[in-house]
């Protein structure tokens, strides 16, 4: 037997001039067929020449929603929910509202390159992007991680983006993300490498190391008062070389010189978190430059940071890079 909307199409005429025009229900004969002149009019008709399961099957009784339609409805609308719920998580726990951090010095690096040669490449200048993003988010979980693995972050702390002391994240599940994210930056890497030479292979595995190295043992550089040189290195000259580098396949001197105001910049950024937990630092037995100069000379510390870039890039300017 065919489809019961086929053979409901087949047996039946429904004038629909009628139910358009908004007139009332009833059956008529019109050649020797039968007209219907609404939808009840026709479950009426099918349930009397078939019965009720073709019907059933064709249409739903008194024209609801099946009742494993309406529970297929709301479990995709709860399952959207999960999803949407599970990436604004993973949103707050990588902390991308700080990743112009990596973006703006890939991109400083791969603009000076347009500048020199005249060439941009858009396409491994979105990798590149790709790539710095990738390895920063990792390293925000890592840090994460091992705060509350070694205490450093603890309740009543504002360091971190805080989801695995509120119980949003497991330990397990933010390690996968870890895992995750590196193998992806890794892999844009490794696709960089391939398209603009190996100084990028050299650049990525530096990355890598700085991104895991910041705060993965009691002897990373972030207890041990190294997190300043270590940002200004890694995300600061490290990121606008390997801009420039993705554009030329190579670094120059003057890609390094040109990258010393945004490293100053960048490197501001943790000084300024530095001092907003100095107190809870130093509880917890961090040493950062912050707890090592004290309250007043960070803060001197930080305004020399936050204003050099003006006068270096003045003198950059002045030599024509």
């Amino acid at each position: 037997m065919g489809s019961p909307r086929l053979f409901i199409k087949q047996a039946f005429c429904w004038d629909g001039d009628h139910e358009r025009n908004g007139i009332s229900a009833g059956v008529r004969h019109r050649g020797g067929r039968r007209v219907f002149s609404d939808a009840a009019a026709v479950v009426a008709a099918v349930r009397e020449k078939t019965g009720a399961l073709l019907l059933d099957r064709a249409l739903p009784a008194g024209g609801n929603v099946r009742p494993d339609a309406a529970k297929k409805r709301r479990g995709a609308e709860a399952f959207m929910k999960t999803i949407a719920a599970q990436i604004l998580l993973w949103i707050k726990a990588m902390r991308l509202y700080a990743h112009s951090a990596s973006i703006l010095p890939v991109a400083l690096g791969s603009v000076y390159a347009w500048h020199v040669t005249g060439c941009f490449h858009g396409g491994v200048f979105a990798l590149a992007v790709l790539a710095a993003i990738l390895y920063h988010s990792g390293c925000n979980l890592v840090n994460d991680y091992c705060d509350v693995k070694y205490g450093w972050d603890r309740p009543g702390t504002y360091g971190g983006s805080g989801v695995l002391l509120r119980g949003e994240m497991t330990p397990r599940q933010m390690m996968a993300g870890i895992v995750f994210l590196f193998a992806l930056g890794t892999a844009a890497g490794l696709w960089l490498a391939f398209l603009c030479g190996p100084i990028i292979l050299w650049l990525g595995v530096l990355g890598l190391m700085a991104s895991i190295l910041y705060s993965a043992s009691r002897f990373g550089a972030k207890k041990n008062a190294l997190g300043e040189p270590l940002v200004f290195l890694s995300m600061g000259v490290a990121m606008t070389a390997g801009g420039y580098a993705v554009q030329t396949g190579a670094v120059s001197w003057a890609a390094i010189w040109i990258s010393l105001p945004m490293s100053f910049l960048v490197t501001d950024i943790l000084t300024a978190n530095n001092i907003r937990d100095l107190a809870d630092d130093r509880e917890s037995g961090i040493r950062t430059i912050a707890i090592l100069m004290g309250a007043k000379s960070s803060r001197r510390f930080y305004d020399v940071l936050l204003f050099a870039p003006y006068p270096v890039a003045l003198a950059l300017v002045g030599v024509r890079l």
